[in-house]
C-alpha cells in the first residue's frame, strides 16, 4: 500500500468510500453536496494499492490550527 498526496483524479475513488460511511454521520445532503465540495478544496492524502483508493484523509486550517476535514 502507498500513502500519497491526493490529486484531482482521486476524487471518484474518495467519493466511493465516502458513500460507504455511516449514514448517521453522513446523510444524503452531506454525500451529495458537502463532501464533494470539501474533497475538491481541502488538501489530503490517499491510501492506494494497485491503482485503487483504499482510504483517504483531508485537512484544512482554521484559526491557525490544522483540522481534519474528512476521513474514510
Amino acid at each position: 500500500m502507498k500513502i500519497r498526496k491526493s490529486i484531482e483524479k482521486d476524487f471518484k475513488g474518495m467519493m466511493e468510500i465516502a458513500k460507504m460511511l455511516h449514514p448517521k454521520w453522513f446523510d444524503k445532503d452531506a454525500i451529495n453536496r458537502v463532501i464533494p465540495l470539501d474533497l475538491k478544496i481541502q488538501k489530503g492524502f490517499v491510501a492506494e494499492e494497485k491503482g485503487k483508493i483504499l482510504g483517504f484523509i483531508t485537512y484544512f486550517s482554521n484559526e491557525a490550527k490544522v483540522k481534519i476535514g474528512w476521513m474514510g
